[in-house]
């Protein structure tokens, strides 16, 4: 099968998975970028090799997805498998994508339902014992804008988007897009931006629109991407530096079992506190660092980080000290 009747197809499973209404010809056609006649040959070809295409006659349209109620052939699992594939989906729920919320929760009963009574008593008392929040919904068609971007920026070629960002702009931005990087559960895209003329961090769930663009682009000359985020607390973008932060108490026993970064260095450490110093970009990241631990962390230095965190308290403070 050529590679691009490939992806487009796995394109297509991908939108009828995470619709319930399904999806029409005409919206599976601008999903997969192909014609509504391609569109309908490729969902015979899948429905050929055993995918339960689902038809639903919605007044004069014809809409697609994946039948929910048939159950695929048994998959011969052991013991061991049935478990670590278990633990794996528990695990993975506080940290999936909204649109596989539910079929995730799904397949954790169903195996569940396959294992001896004994285990799965013990097994449910386990499950119960995890709490986590179902994610946000996401955008829809996000996951058909990471598939795009994923492709354009292993293929070095520009896209043209449509972003909305914190500022409440709507703008459309041709960028180059070096790579995807997943923070917490969200997805951001590292691109050179040509209306900024300068590397930028995008939100993926604000990119509304995206148009792949047949421009191959260079990365610029010793231009790392990955050491941007190495060098940072998080995903913020900014001057390369360090900061020194003096923990206390409980803040100082948390960040030496979890440190800020893994490339944290203790300068001083006693029963009662530890001096470290972490990489950040920008001051954004470590006065929101900082400002978790409330009064037990101290941002020593460089000077013109701890001025902006002192400007950040004082303000705090005139804030709480009026009336609300």
């Amino acid at each position: 099968m050529p590679s691009g009747q490939l992806v487009r197809q796995w394109t297509l499973l991908q939108e009828l998975a995470v619709s319930r209404l399904g999806r029409t010809a005409a919206e599976l056609a601008r999903a997969a970028e192909a014609s509504a006649r391609t569109v309908r040959r490729d969902l015979a070809d899948l429905e050929a090799a055993g995918f339960p295409v689902e038809r639903l006659r919605d007044g004069r349209e014809v809409r697609y997805r994946l039948a929910h109620a048939k159950a695929l052939p048994q998959i011969p699992l052991d013991l061991h498998e049935a478990l670590a594939l278990h633990q794996a989906a528990l695990t993975a729920s506080l940290f999936h994508n909204a649109a596989f919320h539910e079929p995730l929760e799904s397949a954790l009963r169903k195996i569940l339902r396959t294992l001896p009574q004994g285990v799965r008593n013990h097994l449910g008392r386990v499950s119960a014992a995890w709490s986590h929040r179902s994610p946000a919904s996401s955008r829809a068609g996000l996951l058909h804008t990471l598939r795009l971007l994923s492709e354009q920026a292993a293929d070095r070629c520009r896209v043209r988007m449509r972003y909305h960002n914190l500022e409440d702009e709507l703008r459309d931005r041709v960028v180059d897009p070096y790579l995807l990087r997943q923070h917490n559960t969200d997805v951001y895209l590292l691109a050179h931006c040509h209306f900024r003329g300068e590397v930028r961090l995008f939100h993926t769930e604000r990119i509304l629109e995206v148009e792949p663009l047949d421009e191959e682009y260079q990365m610029p000359p010793g231009f790392d991407p990955d050491r941007v985020f190495a060098e940072s607390l998080g995903v913020f973008l900014g001057p390369a530096g360090h900061a020194v932060v003096r923990f206390t108490g409980w803040a100082a026993r948390y960040v030496m079992h979890r440190p800020l970064h893994p490339d944290q260095q203790v300068l001083e450490r006693s029963d009662g506190h530890v001096v470290v110093r972490v990489p950040v970009r920008g001051h954004a990241e470590i006065t929101q660092a900082v400002l978790r631990f409330g009064d037990r962390a101290e941002l020593l230095g460089p000077p013109d980080l701890r001025a902006h965190v002192a400007q950040q308290v004082r303000t705090l403070a005139e804030r709480y000290d009026s009336p609300s």
